[in-house]
């Protein structure tokens, strides 16, 4: 079994909730990026954070990470998540582009909608 070394951001500049673009011009992922879908409920962080730790952050692919949780509180999911990918993190407050190499976080009591490969959150019923 391969020893697990522990990943550290690779920007100390780079705040968890931030989401930056990484695509370079002309990148082949700029028409086209896999994105994986995960769903998890308030108990999955130790299976998130295991799957982040062994998952390559060179991947090309974009995570987008639905929780459930509750929208009268603060969540520290971005900044749990970041210690264990080099990968930026960050929740979705207004419509973005999903771009290779980045997780994106439903934001408390939101759902993510998908459209055109751009993500935009929507009230839940959380």
């Amino acid at each position: 079994m391969a020893e697990h070394k522990e990943r550290t951001p690779a920007s100390a500049e780079l705040s968890p909730t931030e989401i930056t673009s990484t695509l370079p011009t002309g990148s082949p992922h700029a028409e086209r990026v896999l994105i994986v879908g995960i769903g998890a409920s308030a108990g999955g962080l130790e299976a998130l954070t295991e799957f982040f730790r062994h998952t390559p952050p060179d991947s090309g692919m974009a995570f987008v990470v639905i929780t459930h949780q509750s929208a009268d509180r603060t969540s520290l999911l971005p900044e749990l998540l970041q210690k264990h990918t080099t990968m930026p993190v960050g929740e979705v407050t207004a419509g973005i582009q999903v771009e290779p190499n980045q997780v994106y976080l439903s934001p408390p009591g939101h759902y993510l909608a998908l459209s055109s490969s751009i993500l935009q959150p929507m009230p839940g019923d959380a």
